[in-house]
């Protein structure tokens, strides 16, 4: 699964991981058991008043509820960005940044993955 969101705050990225420097693909974190989210890479643009654009991809675990899933990404997010992003795009879906919104989108995306793996 690919989250990304558009941000204004240049270091959004070393807030999510508390790290710096990051290396794609190897910067991760595991947020609960079963799920573990790594730093995909950054977008920046040097036009003025051009977000920056984050990428994370998520692994979940076999078994890991939707509902776990959801409430460790929401909380991450949440309570890591100092300036959250208006909408966020999971898996090319772009929803608004709010509560009840994303962890429904993250779901019906671990429901979805479930159904394809069986």
């Amino acid at each position: 699964m690919i989250i990304e969101f558009e941000s204004e705050d240049r270091r959004a990225d070393y807030q999510l991981f508390d790290s710096n420097p990051m290396t794609v693909g190897e910067t991760v974190i595991t947020l609960t058991p079963g799920v573990v989210v790594a730093w995909n890479g950054t977008r920046a643009f040097k036009a003025a008043n051009v977000p920056s654009v984050v990428e994370i991809g998520v692994e979940v675990a076999v078994g890991a509820t939707g509902a776990v899933l959801a409430n460790a990404i929401w909380s991450w997010l949440s309570s890591k960005l100092k300036s959250p992003p208006k909408t966020i795009s999971i898996d090319r879906i772009e929803v608004e940044f709010e509560e009840g919104a994303v962890k429904q989108l993250l779901m019906e995306r671990i429901e979805r993955k479930e159904s394809r793996d069986l």
